[in-house]
């Protein structure tokens, strides 16, 4: 099944307002990351313009890896040009396009001039298995300052960065970071960022002609990637119950914010905010407070938490508490 070439996603929308971070996701092909890829071409053909490719691991950013990332790109688009990936460059016809890195080895490199880079483009920044990086937003602004310096200003504004992927959770360190726990297709704009939830309506009507769309009908899996539902942001074990026959278990100091948990009367464990002050078994991750023992070092209590979760023996408020708890287990697992 085929569409238009008009019909295929733009990026031109998501650029025009002009934010610092921009975060696209969109229903499976519907043309996103094809459209970013042609748009990173077009502006080094236009006036130079460089950018950075990012990776969260070592592996995937190798350039063997990427040989081929440009091909389709190059194919419909660029014919006659001669676009490939060698070392730790993208290069066009011989010279530099672009820089590939790896944000988990992202250093403050001053011995580099990045001066003509324009965008940094993460594709696929939201990891379906949850394995973020500890620091990754972190990471991500350290990557920003060093490229972004120089030219005269201590910041150059036209620097973008770019974030791209399908619907997968917005249990993550970068909608988090951004306290957004809702959104709804179409533009959600901040003041140095713009997100969009887009859905490709030709893509999927194309897609409702084939049989494979008569074998994921109904599923899970055709609500994410048609639908742009956030297939791992289900609702499950979210709930409100009584606390009159719990017992208040220990409080939880992660990202400035206070976690109470209280064992229920079944023996589960039950995640929300109501904190009780006069309790003195207090615990901090990812960061050193006094009156706080650091979680990674409580072996007893970390066991309880990781064998609640994984017996599905923990429940949460909301869905906002539920993603502070996936992080702060990650985090003190040494994940990343």
């Amino acid at each position: 099944a085929k569409i238009a070439e008009t019909e295929y996603y733009r990026t031109d929308r998501t650029l025009s307002y002009g934010k610092l971070l921009n975060i696209v996701m969109g229903n499976r092909s519907s043309g996103k990351s094809f459209a970013w890829k042609e748009k990173l071409i077009r502006m080094f053909k236009k006036d130079g313009s460089q950018f950075i490719f990012l990776k969260r691991g070592v592996e995937e950013s190798r350039a063997s890896k990427l040989t081929n990332y440009f091909e389709d790109v190059r194919e419909l688009k660029f014919p006659d040009d001669d676009i490939y990936a060698s070392k730790d460059k993208f290069y066009i016809n011989g010279e530099v396009m672009g820089y590939i890195k790896c944000l988990k080895k992202v250093v403050n490199d001053k011995s580099i001039s990045y001066s003509k880079v324009k965008i940094i483009l993460y594709d696929e920044f939201l990891n379906e298995n949850g394995d973020y990086l500890k620091n990754e937003v972190s990471q991500l602004f350290n990557l920003y300052q060093t490229v972004a310096r120089g030219g005269g200003e201590v910041i150059r504004e036209n620097v973008k960065i770019v974030l791209i992927s399908n619907a997968v959770s917005l249990i993550n360190p970068y909608f988090r970071y951004l306290n957004l726990y809702n959104l709804k297709e179409g533009y959600t704009v901040g003041k140095y960022y713009v997100i969009e939830l887009f859905k490709n309506e030709a893509v999927v009507n194309a897609i409702k002609d084939t049989q494979f769309y008569e074998m994921i009908k109904g599923s899970a899996y055709s609500e994410y990637a048609l639908d742009n539902s956030f297939y791992l942001d289900d609702n499950s074990f979210i709930k409100k119950p009584s606390l009159n026959k719990s017992y208040y278990y220990a409080t939880f100091l992660f990202k400035e914010k206070e976690i109470a948990c209280y064992i229920l009367a079944d023996g589960s464990l039950y995640m929300c905010r109501n904190v009780n002050k006069e309790n003195p078994y207090k615990f901090c991750i990812g960061c050193y407070r006094e009156k706080y023992i650091l979680l990674e070092r409580a072996n007893y209590i970390l066991k309880r938490l990781k064998n609640s979760f994984n017996s599905n023996m923990m429940f949460f408020k909301d869905l906002e508490i539920k993603g502070d708890v996936i992080e702060m287990l990650n985090i003190s697992l040494y994940k990343g």
